[in-house]
């Protein structure tokens, strides 16, 4: 099905194009000499500044580590079968998300229908040792030891009475001025404490916790009460969520042909120098150190990355803290290429949260045409470290267990596997950003702000951590920032 923008999302996409668009033909400096700028990084963020400065008149160069476009977009094509492929970064485009809009239709991508689910429609949920199936509002039969008012509650009724009374007392996020003092008091305690707050016993947590809300850091006793409650607000409802028809890699492979040899690939930064009037970066060509200069940086490459690339002289004390303090979630993803949909027969069902330390278990191709499929575990924080411990056929092996102990006949579909953990990712080391509590207050105020000639993207930068939508906007701001400084 294609998509059709809603005249809200179609005006604001107009928008933040006119935004960066405005300000077209900046790009020269007093002496006649065009601006030049060099992108560190060729995620999306990257690709977005490059290709809003090459727009604006700006000469630029994008230095990318690996060999391919797109950072933590990355759809995997390999070891599959007939075709197939999954996605082993972002995948969703929900339909309020403008700015990722706006670059689909620059580009002409095609969308589908389908995917990302509210935290509380899982449509099956194994707890405790059974698979139940559960519809968003009626009670499941859970066994557990819920309090009696708890007992006959669905889990969007959970929801309802624990999360969505807060969600709408945080106020919105991309307003002037937030958070407010009563609403940055949420920051002091984790979002399990704030759920025990407004009365939901241990019990009806766990069950809360299984899916969403327990793939961002270690769990929901670990991150800020505010950043969840952020990332909830930003969500008008859910309402349709769209994937890229052939794959995400579509979008980071149409900028990359749209900047035109602009992108030096297997070019990893080793240092930063700054000056007042100036920026020099050294970087590996071929196995051997070389430095080019620009008047602008953008650096478009996530904190836990940047932290180990020495910046001369240092930047500011608020800068450094947040570069070495900001927390990237462990993600691993185990992909399982079986002979068969056998999930959609067994009771399995295209979508389970689980207690397991798989976490969640979903369908990974299911628009792909064939007999063969693509079950995918998915795990966040503790769990996901147990799985990148392992060597990785072994994590295949492992993964095949944990599904068989919900679904038996796994056990004789796997054909073949592969995995993705982005902790072992040299050039991600961790996958989106989170805040333990208190960070909110201390390192928002310093993550995005540039120093001097040098700018920050990337969606840790951004109120859309793990959504292409940051990765894009933080890449347009950057590119505001720049032109406007020129």
């Amino acid at each position: 099905m294609e998509r059709s923008i809603s005249r809200r999302g179609f005006l604001a996409a107009l928008s933040a194009a006119a935004g960066v668009a405005a300000l077209g033909g900046c790009g020269a400096r007093a002496d006649g000499r065009k601006e030049r700028v060099i992108v560190v990084g060729a995620g999306l963020a990257g690709l977005a500044a490059a290709y809003e400065l090459i727009q604006a008149g700006v000469e630029v160069l994008v230095l990318e580590a690996t060999s391919r476009p797109g950072g933590r977009v990355l759809t995997l094509r390999a070891p599959f079968a007939d075709g197939l492929f999954a996605e082993a970064g972002p995948m969703h485009v929900p339909d309020h998300h403008d700015a990722t809009l706006r670059y689909i239709d620059a580009f002409n991508i095609h969308l589908d229908e389908g995917g990302a689910r509210a935290p509380a429609t899982h449509r099956n949920v194994f707890v405790g040792g059974r698979l139940v199936s559960v519809a968003p509002w009626d009670g499941g039969d859970w066994q557990l030891p819920l309090r009696a008012d708890e007992r006959s509650l669905s889990l969007a009724e959970l929801h309802q009475r624990y999360v969505r009374p807060l969600v709408e007392g945080v106020g919105d996020p991309l307003a002037p001025g937030w958070p407010t003092p009563e609403v940055r008091r949420l920051d002091r305690i984790t979002f399990a404490e704030l759920l025990r707050q407004r009365g939901a016993s241990d019990a009806a947590l766990s069950l809360l916790r299984l899916g969403y809300f327990d793939v961002w850091g270690d769990g929901i006793d670990s991150y800020s009460a505010l950043f969840m409650l952020r990332d909830l607000a930003l969500k008008p409802s859910w309402g349709t969520s769209y994937r890229i028809r052939d794959g995400s890699d579509v979008l980071p492979h149409a900028f990359a042909r749209a900047l035109q040899g602009r992108i030096r690939y297997n070019s990893p930064v080793v240092q930063i120098r700054r000056t007042s009037r100036h920026v020099e970066v050294t970087f590996q060509d071929n196995g051997q150190p070389t430095t080019e200069r620009a008047d602008r940086l953008v650096c478009a490459i996530p904190f836990s990355v940047l932290r180990r690339t020495p910046v001369t002289p240092d930047l500011s004390e608020g800068k450094r803290l947040a570069i070495h303090t900001l927390s990237h979630t462990s993600i691993a993803r185990v992909f399982l290429q079986c002979r068969s949909r056998f999930w959609l027969k067994s009771g399995l069902g295209d979508d389970v949260a689980t207690d397991l330390p798989i976490m969640n278990v979903r369908d990974a191709a299911p628009d792909q045409p064939g007999a063969r499929g693509i079950l995918e575990s998915f795990s966040a924080g503790p769990a996901a470290r147990r799985i990148t411990a392992l060597p990785p056929r072994s994590r295949i092996e492992w993964v095949t267990t944990q599904i068989g102990k919900m679904a038996p006949e796994i056990l004789g579909e796997v054909e073949s596997g592969v995995s993705k953990c982005w902790d072992d990712d040299p050039w991600a080391r961790g996958d989106y950003a989170w805040f333990r509590p208190g960070e909110m207050s201390t390192l928002l105020p310093h993550i995005a702000l540039p120093e001097g000639r040098i700018h920050f993207a990337g969606d840790h930068t951004s109120s859309w951590p793990g959504w292409m939508q940051g990765a894009l906007e933080s890449g347009m701001r950057a590119a505001r920032e720049v032109i406007t400084a020129g």
